[in-house]
């Protein structure tokens, strides 16, 4: 009995890759534009330190992490994040061709493994705010893609299941 060889196209897997790649690269930006939008309004200090020379904001970040990454800075950056990638994750789920809430789950996992570097990097002061990105972050993903699948017009024979 032979079993029927099932591959796809090169072209579909580069837009996958490129799909999924692109995720993370505007899952980043956006992060880096909460960021500076918010820090801008709530916390100038911050702008200041990062707009020094590299090694000096590095020096600042070791010695006083927290005052340069405040509270009132984290917790609307998690939000406007997390909301980000709901909707990244929407937008993933909507444009894979195959399989998509597994490009959702692979997009969410890079995501972890991000965040799960820059807080084994980071100063001990703030890596409690680097793993509650990478908590909310991938599950936020995972929520979009979830959101966009139990839709009535993104649901097909093809995806039902996926």
């Amino acid at each position: 009995m032979e079993q029927e060889e099932y591959s796809l196209p090169p072209g579909t897997l580069f837009i996958s890759f490129m799909l999924v790649s692109g995720g993370y690269v505007l899952s980043v930006t956006l992060l880096f534009i909460f960021a500076f939008s918010l820090a801008t309004v709530y916390s100038p200090e911050t702008i200041e330190a990062a707009g020094n020379d590299p090694a000096i904001f590095e020096q600042q970040l070791q010695n006083n992490a927290s005052d340069l990454l405040p509270q009132k800075l984290y917790w609307p950056l998690l939000l406007l994040d997390a909301l980000g990638c709901v909707a990244i994750g929407f937008g993933v789920a909507r444009l894979a061709r195959f399989a998509k809430f597994s490009h959702c789950i692979f997009l969410a996992v890079i995501i972890f493994i991000g965040f799960l570097q820059s807080a084994m990097a980071a100063p001990a002061e703030i890596q409690w705010m680097l793993i509650g990105f990478m908590a909310i972050a991938p599950i936020a993903t995972l929520v979009g893609g979830r959101l966009c699948l139990a839709l009535p017009w993104t649901t097909n024979p093809d995806n039902a299941g996926h």
